[in-house]
């Protein structure tokens, strides 16, 4: 009460307010879950900078509560217009503080600092539009900070500097930015994107004139770098141009001794296949003298095989004839001896049949060696006085 009173002595025109509170468990907030809290009923308004809560009434959940017990404030009535004063005096070991849907347009490192053990700072459905710079340097136990559905569209950069326990992030549908995160790797990377599009005016002029002469700065030190770098490599070139000419000679130099090498390489390689194909012909050329005076030996031998051949069957020919004119003789002369014979034994007439039935008419006819049987033979063997 003591600081109460000091803070009133402080605050000009301060107007103090007694608050009536429903206290329950209730909620199950972002990180924290459930806490007993105090529900602000409709009545009184907060509509001044310098009001100050001086008490809080309220029948706590059983007679072992107190004020002490108390983690959280909660208000949706229509009736807050600034974060209010005292309230970290009657509520020592508050953890949350969720007004949802006033009319808040505006918060303050100053309005925060009473409040050291925040976990869970909820402002949705406001009107807020600026983050100041600090805003959050006395509230280190943030681990969560729910601004949705405000009218927020600039941030200091360095709002967040002191907050490293800060694991959820809610700047959903805001004017410069419409994101929120629920780890802490996304808030790192939703911070770093609220620096790039949410500074305030004045930074963003600040930064855009930094970057502007950052980047006429980076111009001309580029231009000058650039006309080094080109009398550099004008330098080099020269030098270069110079080597190239001495290593062009060199290589051609060097190409001339290498085709002079690989010309004779190859003509020597080329006189030795020649050589080669010549002795193989040679080679093949006396195969084929061979062969055709073996076929020359083997075609005289079959030539004088075939001469031998015909003069045997000649001769073979010629005694077969001989012995078949010494047979014919034979026989004519047993005809002509057998007809005397059988004349002087009979004085009659002789007939052809007599004569078969004689000498029989194979014996009569004699073998056909070539010649028609019967009529020549007959006519030369018998005699003529018979016929």
């Amino acid at each position: 009460m003591k600081f109460l009173r000091f803070l009133l002595l402080l605050i000009p025109f301060a107007s103090s307010v007694v608050i009536n509170c429903k206290f329950e468990n209730s909620g199950n907030f972002q990180v924290i879950g459930s806490v007993y809290q105090c529900n602000l009923n409709i009545d009184p308004s907060i509509t001044s900078t310098n009001t100050v809560i001086t008490s809080a009434n309220g029948t706590h959940y059983n007679s072992s509560m107190n004020h002490e017990n108390v983690q959280g404030f909660y208000s949706r009535s229509k009736i807050i217009h600034y974060i209010p004063y005292g309230l970290s005096k009657i509520f020592p070991n508050l953890i949350l503080m969720c007004i949802r849907y006033e009319r808040i347009k505006e918060i303050h490192q100053k309005d925060l600092e009473q409040y050291s053990k925040l976990r869970n700072f909820d402002l949705e459905g406001n009107d807020i539009e600026y983050l100041e710079k600090d805003l959050f340097k006395f509230n280190t136990q943030l681990q969560v900070i729910w601004l949705k559905n405000n009218k927020i569209s600039q941030i200091y950069p360095t709002v967040f500097d002191h907050l490293n326990q800060l694991e959820y992030l809610h700047f959903g549908e805001n004017q410069c930015l419409n994101k929120y995160k629920k780890d802490r790797t996304g808030v790192l990377e939703l911070i770093k994107e609220v620096k790039e599009k949410c500074l305030p005016d004045i930074l963003l002029v600040s930064k855009q004139l930094q970057t502007l002469n950052e980047t006429i700065n980076n111009n001309f030190k580029s231009i000058e770098n650039q006309l080094n770098e080109k009398s550099s490599k004008i330098i080099n070139m020269e030098s270069k141009m110079e080597n190239m000419a001495k290593t062009q000679d060199e290589k051609l130099q060097k190409s001339d001794s290498d085709m002079n090498r690989k010309i004779e390489l190859i003509a020597k390689n080329m006189i030795d296949k020649i050589q080669s194909l010549k002795a193989n012909y040679n080679e093949q050329n006396e195969k084929i003298q061979r062969v055709e005076i073996n076929v020359n030996h083997k075609i005289e031998s079959i030539a004088k095989n075939i001469t031998n051949e015909k003069e045997t069957l000649k001769q073979e020919d010629k005694n077969s004839m001989t012995k078949n004119d010494g047979k014919h003789e034979e026989f004519k002369t047993e005809i002509s001896h057998n007809l005397t014979n059988l004349k002087n034994e009979t004085s009659q007439q002789i007939t052809f049949h007599d004569i078969l039935r004689l000498f029989g008419e194979k014996n009569f006819f004699g073998p056909c060696d070539g010649h028609a049987c019967g009529g020549p033979l007959l006519g030369q063997h018998l005699p003529k006085k018979l016929f």
